[in-house]
Parts: C-alpha cells; structure tokens; sequence
C-alpha cells in the first residue's frame, strides 16, 4: 500500500522540530481539524498547513497515537517535569501527559480520550501519585478541569 506523505504540522514554541500527520486522519477523527484543515482557504491553519499546538512533543505524540490509532498508550512510567508551567516539581510521567490531553480531548470532543485520561489522573489521585499531594498545586489544577471539563468522577 502507498502511503501518502503527510501534509500538516504542529507548530509549537521553542524551536522545538514539527511533528507531522496527515490531514486526512486528523480530519476524519476530529470535527475541529475537519473544521481548520478540510476547506484550506477558509483557516489559517489550512492555508499554511500547520497547527499551532500548545502541548509538549510527548503529550502530542499520544494525541496523535489515538486520532491514528483509536488508543493511547499511558505506560511511560518514571517523571515528567511539569507540561503545564503551573506544577512545579516532578510528576507521574502518565499523569502529566493526561494532565496536557484532558483539555485537547475535551476541545477536539473525544470522549474516550477524555475517559482515558481520567482513569489514568484518577488512578494516580488514589495512589499518592508523585505530585498529587493533598494541597499541591497539581491536585488543585485537576480539581479545576474536572469542574471545566465536567467529569465528575475526578472530584470525588
């Protein structure tokens, strides 16, 4: 089979090097992309063919894994050192990825990310994780895009 070359990049901050896809995939996964990418002279994102994106490479390489794949594979282990700027410290490398997916699955309307990351976030709240401390200020950002996001579950 022949493979078409990928035709999008993400743009991201830092002079950190493009991560390609194709904008067939990501259009046909995400009515967001389909919105940005499938009528190129209508957004600036079709027109240049790059997106702006706001998330570490590894946080986007997952993100990209399930539009591609329909699943994303939370199983680094070790720390990360906080994605968002508003951690500090170390945390559960999984967790600081769902921390940077949870937004992206909830604008690009993927439940099933969306429920991915919960159960990982979740799962490190009943663990102690590294950085989910009671009080720490990755517990608290959580809290708040549990309530953004509507998901209950994480704040109980």
């Amino acid at each position: 089979a022949v493979v078409a070359p990928a035709d999008v990049a993400s743009r991201r901050g830092g002079g950190a090097p493009p991560l390609h896809a194709h904008s067939q995939v990501l259009c046909a996964r995400s009515s967001l992309f389909d919105a940005m990418l499938a009528d190129r002279s209508r957004w600036a994102e079709g027109a240049q063919g790059a997106i702006q994106v706001d998330v570490p490479a590894d946080s986007f390489r997952l993100f990209l894994e399930f539009l591609y794949t329909g699943r994303c594979s939370f199983d680094a282990g070790g720390a990360a050192a906080s994605t968002t700027g508003e951690t500090p410290g170390k945390l559960d490398a999984d967790a600081a990825r769902a921390l940077d997916l949870l937004p992206l699955a909830s604008l690009h309307m993927l439940p099933r990310l969306q429920a991915q990351c919960a159960n990982v976030l979740g799962r490190a709240v009943k663990q102690k994780a590294r950085g989910f401390e009671e009080g720490s200020p990755a517990l608290q950002q959580l809290l708040d895009l549990s309530v953004l996001h509507d998901i209950p579950q994480l704040t109980r």
